[in-house]
């Protein structure tokens, strides 16, 4: 039955609803130009249109009735970690906006265009007073989608408490009657066939630009030499697998396909393993046809399939590893069991190769040597891991981790001559500050024009021509800082440090806007790279003249399945809903929607944290990203199938314990009614 309202209650409703439309129509009929106005436009189609499409998620998530938990309980509509999560996502809107429009995060005024005419507020008063009321309109609507996104998870918990997986299953056993995993090579083999379009659009594969330098490098074409820029590991790898190639077919196209084979057996056993233990987990549901599909149809996949790289490769570790966290934080403790957790013969997990320490330590040095941050995801997801299960194999996997890459590192990449560079690729953010500063003429001291003069190869005055709002390449190739006679990282970064606080707008404007990462409305910086695409032969800085048929090319990228393909994917990453999956900021509010939830329900235990560690300590990388390219984020991307794993075990757990306390409360209550009830003693008067 219904609970009604207080009659009062229900008369503040509509002008509270209307209080909160008004604010979402401020912030959503608001934007932001380049040449320092804010234009507010009530009356365009756009604006209407949004404002009437989230009327009706306001009034479900304002009055609408809270979804019940095991015990019938209604959850209350404001709860600290929702409006945590609420403000941290109006932030990156509130501030990411003005950034990504404007360029800039001061305004001189406000022009509000109704009809033909114009009216302005001018001056920063005008601008503060209308930025609390854009800010106050992003808040309710995040609020609003947190807590219809929380509400929405409790609610399918409550509904599936009657399904094969949220019965009882104890650990390490299995359900009676229910169907087992659809296996490893069906599941393989669904995504080939998916994947298949691009493998013969592209056959044999491509080569990107970044790969293209790198082993013009390995091989030594045109006076390149090897340096640290790259993972050298990748190198070694994919060179030799062309060399090996070439002994076969010196057209050397034998020699892309076994690398791009390569990659497609990378790929095939992540997803595979990742789909596999969500049905595994979850029972043939929902959650797995999601990660099926997911894994399946996302262009963005097959895409890095084909691409021949260290992203493609270094993302499908990265999600395998995820994983492999998780799981030796659950199902390796004998904490998680699923319809199809089964024992083998031996009393062991079946399956549970994949959590193993060997399979930990084998996926962790890969991860550490595809990408030159890759060992401080591991080291951070391996030291949760540690923290949690106090194991000495999860230490001994930790330390031998470490001792491989640093082995590596250290010793065999310069015994084999490659030229060890700065830490010039670490610096994109305070290099991005400081050009942006020189390019709007800030005064330095005398001190500080010494430092920046011995931190770069060119004049500052070239540096500042050379800024770019939205890449920090073209500063990075002249920065010489840590090298010889050169300024120190702490020099330079003291530097920028200075220049950010005499100039905090400039310079937070610069250090955002380079990668954008977090800001899930703009698409990735390189719009090349989220299609297969071979480097420009013409291309001197990444020739091809490494590749024996490189004149074949331009004729090899005209056929008519590459040309259809890519224009079918540029429409793919312009229309909704694809083109949200594009962007790296909708994963990181996917993973703070994540984070909040678990602490909403109490359920950010180890296993959920230990599983996105990397992920959580890539989003700090990203910060520091040389530009916003999708191919940083990934990892993220590619987690998607993880993240609703995660998020449909807190929303479980959750479900569990309310069930449990409603249970408890109900046996409490009756024991105290009991003895509350009179008892028939003795009558007097009786024999």
């Amino acid at each position: 039955m219904r609970r009604e309202l207080p009659a009062r209650r229900r008369d503040l409703r509509v002008p509270a609803f209307a209080v909160a439309a008004a604010l979402v129509g401020v912030a959503v009929s608001t934007s932001y130009s380049p040449d320092g106005t804010v234009l507010v436009s009530p009356f365009d189609l756009s604006s209407e249109l949004a404002v009437l499409l989230a009327l009706p998620l306001l009034w479900r998530a304002l009055f609408g009735a809270p979804s019940a938990g095991a015990g019938g309980a209604g959850r209350p509509r404001l709860t600290p970690w929702s409006c945590v999560t609420s403000a941290v996502l109006a932030l990156t809107v509130f501030l990411g906006r003005p950034i990504d429009e404007g360029g800039m995060l001061r305004f001189r005024s406000v022009v509000f265009a109704s009809g033909m005419e114009a009216y302005e507020l001018p001056g920063t008063a005008g601008f503060l007073a209308w930025s609390l009321l854009v800010l106050a309109g992003d808040l309710v609507l995040c609020w609003c989608l947190v807590r219809l996104a929380f509400d929405g998870l409790r609610a399918l918990a409550a509904r599936s408490r009657g399904a094969v997986a949220e019965k009882d299953v104890e650990a390490g056993g299995s359900l009676a009657g229910a169907r087992r995993p659809l296996g490893p090579l069906a599941i393989a083999l669904v995504l080939l066939v998916a994947w298949l379009p691009y493998l013969v659009a592209w056959f044999p594969g491509t080569v990107t630009s970044d790969q293209s330098i790198q082993l013009a490098q390995f091989f030594g074409y045109a006076g390149h030499t090897m340096d640290t820029h790259y993972p050298f590991f990748v190198a070694v790898v994919f060179g030799n697998l062309y060399r090996l190639g070439t002994l076969v077919d010196p057209s050397g196209w034998t020699g892309i396909l076994l690398m791009t084979l390569v990659q497609l057996a990378c790929a095939l056993l992540s997803l595979t393993e990742v789909c596999l233990w969500v049905e595994r987990l979850r029972g043939r549901g929902r959650a797995f046809h999601l990660a099926l599909a997911f894994c399946a149809l996302f262009p963005l996949i097959p895409v890095y399939v084909v691409s021949i790289g260290k992203d493609g490769v270094h993302a499908f570790l990265v999600a395998l590893l995820c994983l492999q966290l998780y799981l030796a934080a659950t199902v390796g403790r004998g904490e998680a069991a699923g319809p199809g957790v089964r024992l083998g013969a031996d009393g062991r997990v079946e399956g549970g190769w994949l959590f193993s320490p060997w399979a930990l330590l084998a996926n962790g040095v890969l991860v550490s040597l595809t990408r030159n941050n890759g060992v401080f995801l591991v080291g951070f997801g391996l030291l949760v891991l540690l923290l949690l299960t106090r194991r000495r194999e999860v230490a001994a996997t930790l330390a031998a981790t470490l001792a491989a890459f640093a082995c590596w590192t250290y010793a065999v990449v310069p015994a084999c001559g490659v030229e060890v560079l700065g830490p010039a690729e670490a610096l994109s953010l305070p290099m991005q500050v400081v050009a942006a500063n020189l390019h709007a003429d800030a005064e330095l001291d005398a001190g500080s024009r010494e430092v920046l003069e011995r931190s770069f190869s060119v004049p500052l005055d070239e540096v500042a021509g050379l800024y770019n709002p939205l890449v920090s390449d073209p500063v990075k190739n002249h920065v010489v800082v840590g090298e010889k006679d050169a300024a120190s990282v702490g020099e330079f970064c003291s530097v920028a440090l200075g220049l950010a606080r005499e100039h905090p707008l400039t310079s937070f404007v610069a250090a955002a806007r380079t990668t954008m990462s977090v800001y899930p409305f703009t698409l990735g910086t390189y719009y090349l790279e989220d299609k297969p695409y071979f480097n420009s032969p013409d291309d001197a800085h990444a020739a091809l003249g490494w590749f024996a048929s490189v004149d074949e090319i331009p004729e090899h990228v005209a056929r008519p399945l590459a040309v259809a393909g890519t224009m079918l994917l540029k429409v793919a990453r312009t229309t909704l809903p694809l083109s949200v999956l594009y962007t790296p900021g909708t994963y990181f509010w996917l993973l703070v929607v994540l984070l909040g939830f678990a602490l909403d329900e109490g359920r950010l235990r180890g296993p959920t944290f230990c599983a996105v560690s990397p992920l959580v300590m890539l989003e700090a990388v990203l910060v520091a990203a040389p530009c916003g390219s999708v191919r940083y984020a990934l990892p993220l991307a590619y987690s998607l199938p993880l993240l609703v794993l995660l998020a449909t075990d807190v929303a479980r757990a959750g479900a569990r314990a309310e069930g449990a306390r409603h249970l408890r409360s109900g046996a409490q209550g009756a024991g105290t009614a009991d003895e509350k009830a009179p008892t028939r003693g003795p009558q007097h008067g009786s024999d």
